[in-house]
């Protein structure tokens, strides 16, 4: 495990820079963070694999890490995202050019992943999809036929990350107890693991016990929504918001402390 909280630290500090003035989803990306960074920088085959931020209004995450990746074209500039003028929407849109498939309409990304995991599963043998969902999105039902079929068509491809912050715009999400819905899971035909989304080492031995499973799988990743500031930590004002260059000085500075 090459990763470390430094790096976690670093990319919520880019998330914040790239925040300032603008109204983004700052709560729900601090959440995910760890996810992220461990399936880009540890386990997925960039080349080979793909990946689906069903939770898509967290967008801005996914952009930096591929930046940091190198993975950027030459038109695509993070100082110029959420404009007008920027293919890098507040939403994954495939005029990104490494984005597979344009989400924010939430409910949509497993089904999307599935068809995918079908066709990787007979034409491209080998290769995996990653799809991470929000713990809001177990609100559509869209999802719930999606968790149903999966298992029917035997895609041991397919990895679901539920992002398990407890909490959606105006209210707590259903997914407060994930013991219940391993449970829920496991009976509809799926491989399931419960691990710490702030923990690289928990993540990884999740999604170890996960491999080799001939079932879908999915990890449910207990998160707190804002991780890491603790004015954005559980405070939902967060979900959707924006800051001013001095507050970014103020919270880059508690991230920095946090190193020490």
């Amino acid at each position: 495990m090459t990763l470390s909280k430094k790096d976690s630290l670093e990319i919520r500090k880019e998330i914040l820079k790239y925040s300032i003035g603008k109204r983004v989803h700052i709560g729900s990306m601090f959440s995910l963070v760890e996810i992220l960074l461990y399936l880009f920088y540890e386990k997925m085959l960039i080349e080979k694999d793909s990946f689906i931020l069903s939770k898509g209004h967290a967008a801005l995450l996914e952009y930096i890490i591929m930046n940091n990746l190198n993975r950027f074209s030459s038109n695509e500039n993070l100082q110029k995202y959420g404009s007008l003028s920027s293919n890098l929407g507040t939403h994954p849109e495939t005029t990104t050019s490494f984005i597979e498939v344009p989400t924010g309409s939430l409910g949509n990304g497993l089904g999307i992943a599935i068809g995918r995991a079908i066709y990787q599963k007979y034409y491209s043998k080998g290769s995996r999809i990653y799809v991470v969902l929000g713990d809001g999105e177990l609100n559509e039902g869209a999802i719930w036929e999606g968790f149903q079929q999966a298992p029917r068509f035997e895609l041991s491809n397919l990895f679901v990350i539920i992002d398990n912050n407890k909490l959606q715009m105006v209210r707590e999400s259903v997914v407060n107890n994930g013991k219940n819905y391993k449970t829920i899971f496991e009976l509809l035909g799926w491989d399931v693991e419960i691990v710490d989304g702030h923990s690289f080492n928990s993540i990884n031995q999740g999604i170890e016990k996960l491999e080799n499973s001939e079932k879908p799988k999915i990890l449910i990743a207990n998160t707190i929504k804002g991780k890491g500031i603790k004015e954005f930590e559980g405070n939902n004002i967060w979900h959707n918001n924006l800051i001013s260059s001095s507050e970014y000085r103020k919270f880059a500075k508690e991230l920095d402390n946090a190193f020490e």
